[in-house]
């Protein structure tokens, strides 16, 4: 018989490792083309798996019978939502403080001027609304409004407005729609600036901060209840009034989104009611990361996409 000292003095023969170097030279392409093939087929199964998940429990697509309640619906993001939906028979109600409505919005949309920074008339707003058109089905926080200055440049009352708009805003109205026996899709428009906030834009990004907070957390309140679904969406730079002075340095790693696309897919979301949270571009989805790095290599990820150069002070809408 072969002992096991046998076969260690074998293989420690150096044609023998020769030999064991040249098999091993040449199975390598097919042991790296296996484990390219089970990781891709591992992570397909894995993302239809999520898939699925986000999409569970009863949902009818989107139809005549829905009442869409859109705030921001005047231009930008909430245009392209607005039409959207329209297209597919939903009732559209916009609220915003624009003295007109876009000609592209007469005769397939209602419109409802609003101040958002005032929360008496807000409330006064939903209840007529739900009085007039019932609970709505669809209920999408986009409205947004902009600081753009130094913390000392930023006044009080600027202050306050920016956290009326962006933060309590969608407080009160998830707060009064989700109060309905009826199906809602609440679809909350936050930013990336969520995650990680550039100089001159401190009240802007910490309110979007606030935003993807009550989200989780209302998000999960209702998480036993299907008829109940949230989307949260943490987009790039948009193509839209808001940003059109800012122009990103690095665009060939942040590029600009199309405002209409990224409508496109939140409406797709919302028609099959899939939960879960909307990125775009690509660079969004390891944003967060950032937060888990050392303090010196999330500075030198700062400095490269020169991302607190950008809002130059005093550009603000707030």
């Amino acid at each position: 018989m072969i002992s096991i000292d046998d076969v260690a003095t074998l293989i420690t023969q150096p044609s023998v490792i020769v030999v064991l170097l040249l098999v091993v030279l040449y199975l390598t392409p097919a042991i790296v083309a296996c484990v390219c093939v089970v990781s891709v087929l591992l992570f397909r199964i894995l993302w239809n798996l999520n898939g699925i998940y986000k999409r569970h429990g009863v949902w009818e697509p989107l139809g005549k019978d829905d009442v869409a309640l859109i705030t921001g619906g005047a231009n930008g993001l909430g245009l392209e939502l607005s039409l959207q939906l329209a297209q597919r028979g939903v009732k559209v109600i916009v609220i915003d403080k624009a003295a007109e409505v876009p000609n592209t919005l007469e005769g397939h949309i209602v419109y409802e001027r609003c101040d958002l920074s005032n929360s008496e008339s807000l409330l006064s707003l939903i209840k007529k609304v739900i009085a007039t058109h019932g609970y709505p089905t669809v209920l999408v926080n986009n409205a947004a409004v902009r600081d753009g200055g130094s913390l000392q440049e930023l006044t009080s009352s600027q202050a306050e407005n920016i956290v009326s708009v962006n933060t309590l805003a969608p407080l009160l109205l998830m707060r009064e729609c989700l109060k309905t026996s009826r199906r809602i899709y609440t679809i909350n428009v936050a930013s990336v600036l969520g995650f990680v906030s550039p100089a001159n834009l401190s009240m802007y990004s910490s309110t979007k901060a606030a935003l993807i907070s009550l989200h989780d957390s209302i998000s999960h309140e209702y998480s036993s209840d299907v008829s109940k679904r949230f989307l949260l969406v943490a987009p790039g730079q948009l193509n839209t009034a808001m940003f059109q002075n800012v122009t990103p340095p690095r665009q060939w790693l942040a590029p600009v989104l199309d405002a209409r696309a990224l409508a496109t897919t939140i409406v797709q979301k919302c028609n099959q009611g899939e939960r879960g949270t909307v990125h775009g571009p690509v660079y969004t989805y390891f944003i967060p990361i950032l937060r888990l790095l050392p303090y010196s290599l999330a500075e030198l990820c700062r400095w490269f996409s020169e991302m607190d150069t950008s809002v130059k002070k005093g550009e603000s809408d707030a």
